[in-house]
């Protein structure tokens, strides 16, 4: 119980030092409206992509390096940005760079969280004090799966050692539950 307490006490701290300080953070900078509109026009050209490109994909750098040649060959109009290094959107990312097989190992990566928090939390609700770990895996599950609606980060390079641990930690709970 005292470790759940720490993590509450430091999740509280966290959303208030975010809070005091939004206004300096650069997607608030940003105007929301061509914030909108340029992921309106990235989805577009995925889309286009996703169509000629079904069960391949173009790759894994290609649309941040071809950009403007999809550009080109998608839209009839100039876009808000010609520089995009994915498609803001996490899906039809997946989609784009590997096909139908990469969105189904996507969906398969960012919905194991979701299905083995909510398991792990029912299975030992009333066996072991520490089924909250459950729900918290179960609920960043959930959060990625509607994060990755509007943006993308999720590969980035100061994303990807979170997902490390966060998918190590979940992986030893599969294993502990499986075992107990």
């Amino acid at each position: 119980v005292p470790l759940k307490r720490v993590v509450l006490v430091g999740v509280a701290i966290l959303v208030i030092i975010v809070g005091l300080n939004v206004t300096k953070l650069p997607k608030w900078q940003t105007s929301i409206t061509s914030s909108r509109e340029s992921r309106l026009e990235y989805w577009d050209i995925a889309l286009h992509v996703i169509r000629d490109n079904f069960w391949t994909g173009i790759g894994i750098k290609t649309w941040e390096t071809d950009y403007v040649h999809l550009i080109e060959k998608y839209r009839t109009d100039p876009p808000i940005n010609w520089v995009s290094p994915q498609p803001h959107n996490v899906y039809l990312d997946a989609f784009v760079k590997a096909g139908l097989p990469g969105f189904f190992a996507i969906m398969a990566f960012l919905l194991w969280p979701v299905a083995e928090g909510f398991a792990y939390a029912k299975s030992y609700a009333s066996k072991n004090p520490t089924w909250w770990y459950g729900l918290s895996l179960f609920g960043v599950g959930i959060a990625l799966l509607i994060f990755g609606l509007i943006d993308d980060p999720l590969w980035s390079d100061d994303v990807m050692p979170l997902f490390a641990i966060f998918f190590g930690f979940l992986a030893y709970l599969a294993a502990r539950k499986n075992t107990a």
